[in-house]
């Protein structure tokens, strides 16, 4: 059973084509801005990530799942290194730690 999704490809192109940064006027901080003009689909943005969080990302079936690949890492971490590029290797429990794991 699938369920619809409002929130399209072009839909976010045109939300992403409209963003500018501006200083604010009364801090002079800057602002991420959105044009008036891309509200309804803002608003679609977030209603579909609401949509996909609470009947996808929270169901019970990839809860499970996810504590399962979790579980797998956990239990693989000690036997498994990523190469960093330059030449060394990165234990797997502290790659987060160390952005050229990622290159």
């Amino acid at each position: 059973a699938g369920f619809g999704i409002r929130f399209s490809k072009e839909s976010l192109l045109r939300v992403i084509n409209n963003i500018r940064v501006l200083p604010c006027p009364t801090l002079g901080n800057l602002r991420i801005c959105f044009a008036g003009k891309t509200a309804d689909e803002l608003l679609s943005l977030a209603d579909s990530r609401h949509v996909l969080h609470a009947r996808v990302y929270q169901h019970k079936s990839v809860a499970i799942i996810e504590a399962m690949i979790a579980k797998a890492f956990k239990v693989a971490a000690p036997y498994i290194s990523i190469p960093n590029g330059k030449g060394k290797s990165i234990p797997f429990s502290k790659i987060h730690l160390n952005m050229d794991a990622f290159c």
